[in-house]
């Protein structure tokens, strides 16, 4: 890319990314291409930001960009990876450290404004599909109970008996 300006890429998947050279290239399709057996936490940023997103919410935090720049919620971030994630993941070490590299790339993109408030949306939902079976298979797997998932189940709790000035919540859910 020789004007320095990238390519935007845009997928249903992926945020739109600006990408430069051939390596930048290949993860992006490497990213979107390759299969990745389901994990029993899943090991996708949509189900991390979910999480993250909750708990930086009752911060007063509006993206996720924010999240990684405050020390507090990106120690949270970084301590749920370590302590709770990877244990879960059939990776390497390597692919680990790659793993959490990218969630960190993902979540700083100057490119894209990630709403926390809109991540937050259908939160029952989402605990229910994506956090409530990584946190059985913790317990099942640690015997304890996990204190990053626990936290923002808290976080949760809170969010949701949030109620904005007219009284209606703060954040809504379907009616499923």
């Amino acid at each position: 890319d020789p004007a320095g300006m990238g390519q935007q890429v845009m997928d249903a998947d992926l945020p739109p990314w600006r990408i430069s050279g051939e390596k930048a290239a290949h993860r992006i399709v490497q990213r979107k291409f390759s299969f990745v057996p389901k994990q029993p936490h899943g090991g996708s940023d949509k189900e991390l930001g979910h999480r993250v997103a909750v708990v930086a919410v009752g911060a007063g935090l509006e993206t996720v960009k924010e999240t990684v720049e405050d020390p507090q919620i990106r120690a949270f971030l970084e301590a749920f990876l370590k302590e709770e994630v990877w244990p879960s993941l059939n990776f390497s070490e390597t692919e680990l450290a790659a793993f959490t590299a990218d969630v960190f790339e993902r979540f700083e993109n100057p490119d894209i404004r990630h709403e926390l408030m809109s991540i937050s949306l259908n939160s029952i939902a989402k605990f229910k599909t994506r956090d409530l079976p990584a946190m059985q298979h913790y317990v099942k797997t640690h015997k304890t109970l996990p204190p990053h998932g626990c936290f923002a189940l808290a976080a949760l709790i809170v969010l949701m008996s949030r109620r904005q000035a007219d009284g209606t919540p703060l954040v809504s859910e379907s009616n499923e």
